[in-house]
């Protein structure tokens, strides 16, 4: 498991940045969509953001906080698609940092609707049959209850 992360503070607390490496299909197509519809589609190997980007994050990259809601470790909110994509938005300026996790060529962007529902599908263990992403077992791989309160900080 290969994880990249960036780390900075922010009032007062360290705060960071993960990005999780999801290993491609490597010549085995995954089978995207439902039912008889489903398509096999070759997927490169992509990082995708171990969390929601965090109030901290958007303060961090945009000098800003939009939410209603304020708490650094709470996913951001009131933002909307035209401020992360837009020339000078969230993911231009995400992209002009120097971040010291990201390589040569790597650029910040929102992942495919297939690489999306790749990532959630337990990525090259998407043939396991899984119940849910990676496992049988709900405790080994989500996060929810209290469990995502307490492990997460978000509420």
């Amino acid at each position: 498991m290969e994880t990249l992360r960036y780390k900075w503070q922010a009032k007062g607390s360290e705060h960071s940045f993960e990005l999780f490496r999801v290993p491609g299909t490597n010549g085995k197509p995954f089978l995207f969509g439902r039912g008889p519809n489903r398509k096999p589609i070759e997927v490169a190997d992509f990082y995708i953001s171990t969390t929601p980007v965090t109030q901290a994050l958007w303060l961090h990259v945009m000098g800003f906080n939009p939410a209603v809601n304020e708490n650094l470790n709470w996913p951001v909110e009131n933002i909307s698609w035209n401020q992360v994509n837009e020339p000078d938005g969230f993911l231009d300026r995400l992209n002009s940092l120097d971040l010291d996790i990201s390589g040569p060529g790597m650029k910040f962007r929102l992942p495919s609707e297939t690489e999306w529902e790749y990532a959630a599908r337990g990525g090259p263990h998407w043939t396991d049959d899984f119940i849910y992403s990676g496992s049988n077992d709900p405790d080994e791989v989500a996060w929810y209850g209290p469990r995502w309160t307490r492990t997460h900080d978000f509420v």
